[in-house]
Order: structure tokens, then C-alpha cells, then sequence
């Protein structure tokens, strides 16, 4: 291989190397933005993994739903959740569906975990808010002292046409990063 055409292949590497993470962090600010928020009711849980760090399992409560028509869905698939905000900013899931909604900016991937005739439960594809070091400790500590009731922590995560980011995690009114 000539020299001109090394120098060629390795500058295309080099550049699609620096445009996919790119790529990546654009489509995560995006949702930032642009993103609706809302507030998923979470219940604790508290791992720490050595090789990823400090981060807070999110156990969601509103996993369940029973369906008005029946989905052919089976443990493992993917469906569509419809989402939308009740009076208090907390999320609704208003429908489950099986392809992507085409005109809603609101909805969120989500795997089936159990379904029967029409109950389905869901496993939110985020479920894990990682913390500084830090931080992460005290955080840990108010986090099993004070999720003990539903209603009083949340994930707040920004959705946008089906991308979604965890911006924070609120207990009694209050982010666990302060």
C-alpha cells in the first residue's frame, strides 16, 4: 500500500472515530433541549458496581398496565409507551403500542417484563442514574432513608420523539445532587 493511500484510510478512521461519539453527545443534548420533562415515580435501591462506578438503580412504580385491547406481546419485546403529563408534571402512560407512533413526540421504547390477556408489565430502558464519586455516598445514604413512601422521589428525565435522558433524581422536593 503506498504511503498517500495509508495516510487517506487512516485519516477516514481517524475522523469517523471522532464523529460517532459526537454523534452520540449531539443526540443527547438534543433531547436536553429540546426534551418535554417528566417525572417517573421511583422506589430504592442502591448498588455500586467497581467497574462503572457510583449510580442509583431506579426502581419504577408504575410498571403495570392493563390494556383496552389486546397486544400479541410476549416477556422480552419491545413495545411503544404513549406518554404524557398528569396536573403535577408525573408521567402517564396513556398506551402501549406495538410500532412507533407517527405523529408523537412523546413516547418512550420500553420492554415487556410480564404479559397475560391485556396486563402488561414494562422495564423502562433507563434505570440507573450515575453519580460523582463525590457526591454519591450522601446521596446513597438520603436516598434509603428517604424513599421509603410512594410519591416523594422521582426520576426526572427529558423525552424527545422517542430519545430520552435522566437529568436528575428528586426526593422530597429536593435534587439528590444538592
Amino acid at each position: 500500500m503506498s504511503p498517500k493511500k495509508f495516510i487517506i484510510i487512516g485519516s477516514v478512521v481517524a475522523i469517523i472515530q471522532l464523529l460517532v461519539p459526537a454523534w452520540m453527545i449531539y443526540q443527547k443534548e438534543l433531547v436536553i433541549q429540546k426534551g418535554i420533562t417528566y417525572l417517573f415515580p421511583i422506589a430504592p435501591v442502591d448498588p455500586h458496581d467497581p467497574f462503572i462506578g457510583k449510580y442509583i438503580s431506579l426502581n419504577f412504580l408504575n410498571n403495570s398496565f392493563i390494556s383496552d385491547r389486546h397486544l400479541n406481546v410476549q416477556y422480552g419485546n419491545n413495545i411503544y409507551a404513549v406518554i404524557n403529563k398528569d396536573n403535577n408534571e408525573k408521567v402517564v402512560i396513556e398506551k402501549l403500542r406495538i410500532h412507533p407512533p407517527k405523529n408523537q413526540e412523546e413516547y418512550i421504547k420500553v420492554r415487556v417484563s410480564y404479559s397475560d390477556s391485556n396486563r402488561i408489565m414494562i422495564e423502562y430502558p433507563f434505570n440507573v442514574f450515575y453519580m460523582e464519586e463525590f457526591k454519591a455516598n450522601k446521596a446513597e445514604e438520603i436516598y434509603r432513608k428517604n424513599v421509603t413512601k410512594v410519591g416523594n422521589a422521582f426520576a426526572v428525565v427529558k423525552v424527545y420523539k422517542g430519545q430520552y435522558v435522566i437529568i436528575d433524581v428528586i426526593i422530597n422536593g429536593k435534587s439528590i445532587e444538592n
